[in-house]
């Protein structure tokens, strides 16, 4: 049989610190991960989807069981997206509500696909 414990966890690297509560089973941590991919009518350049990254960083901030969220580029421009790590699935399905969606759509002009991994 196999128990689950939670447990206060501080993360620290270089530039960022992670503090979190993280569910443990057999001494591994228990989180959500998603990917979000979003498939552009044309391709983009790193320098221009940058700046649409920059725009939306700040909703993210402060997004209760977020605990971090790194934005990502195929190398041929055509796919975009984010990779996000939280604390539980319900933290994630409050996020991706329809409001969430329409957003951004509109920022990247295509509906988003979602999957969801346990890590």
């Amino acid at each position: 049989m196999t128990t689950a414990h939670t447990q206060q966890q501080t993360i620290a690297s270089q530039d960022r610190v992670l503090v979190g509560t993280l569910k443990f089973c057999q001494g591994r941590a228990i989180m959500i991960v998603t990917i979000t991919t979003f498939n552009l009518a044309q391709p983009t350049t790193l320098h221009e989807i940058t700046r649409t990254f920059q725009v939306t960083a700040p909703k993210y901030q402060g997004v209760a069981g977020l605990l971090s969220k790194n934005y990502w580029m195929s190398e041929d421009g055509r796919r975009v997206g984010g990779i996000y790590v939280w604390e539980t699935r319900a933290d994630a399905d409050r996020l991706y509500t329809a409001e969430w969606k329409k957003f951004v759509e509109g920022k990247y002009g295509t509906a988003p696909q979602i999957e969801y991994h346990h890590s």
